[in-house]
Parts: C-alpha cells; structure tokens; sequence
C-alpha cells in the first residue's frame, strides 16, 4: 500500500471545503459558477476517494490510521484521524457518488430558486 494514499487522505475533505468557501464568496449573481465549483469539488474528492478505494483493495486485510493531536490538556489530548480500510473506502466512494448525484439534479431543480448559490456553498 503506498502511504502517500494515507498521509494525503485529509484532501478528501479539503476539496469540497475549499470549493465552499470560494462559492461563499461569490455574489448571487455568479449562479453558474457557484454550481461548477461544487460539483468540482465534489468529483475531485470522489476521485481521491476512489483512488484509495482502489489502492486498498490491493492489500487483504489492510487498514490505515493517521491521528493527529486536536486539543491537549493538561496530560490528556483529543485526537482525531482518518482510518481507511476496505469498508471505509467503499463508504467514501458511495456517499461521494451519492452527493455528486444530487448536486448534479439540484443545479436544475433550483435553477430558478434565489437562495441557489447559498444551496451550494
């Protein structure tokens, strides 16, 4: 398993993130634009996803954990991380394919709606 795949697993969520805050940004009047970096987002995360989706079935058994230290006090620290295995990768791959879905559907379903690029930040 390469663990460039494991040490690059926060830009999963990096990708959609960013995409939010540029469309944050943006007046209501850049609709279109709004809905293109949405849905940028979403397929570059989806091909991350699927990326390591693939990478991890290549190794039976395989699982990956990357924690970081969010908050210490004290002597105690609250640590967070990514895990990938199998399982979690498939997850990944399917809500991601599930989002990118409705966001594709929802650039036509609230093309007349004013709160349009609110919707997609």
């Amino acid at each position: 398993m390469n663990s460039w795949v494991v040490a690059y697993l926060w830009l999963i969520p990096a990708a959609p993130f960013a995409a939010s805050l540029v469309i944050l940004s943006l007046s209501n009047a850049r609709r279109k634009s709004a809905a293109a970096l949405a849905v940028a987002g979403q397929v570059l995360a989806l091909a991350m996803s699927t990326v390591a989706f693939a990478l991890s079935m290549q190794a039976p058994g395989f699982r990956a954990v990357q924690n970081f230290t969010w908050f210490t006090f004290g002597e105690q620290a609250l640590r967070l991380g990514f895990v990938l295995d199998p399982l979690a990768a498939a997850m990944l791959v399917m809500i991601l394919l599930v989002g990118l879905c409705i966001f594709v559907f929802s650039i036509g379903y609230m093309a007349e709606d004013k709160n349009f690029t609110r919707f997609f930040a």
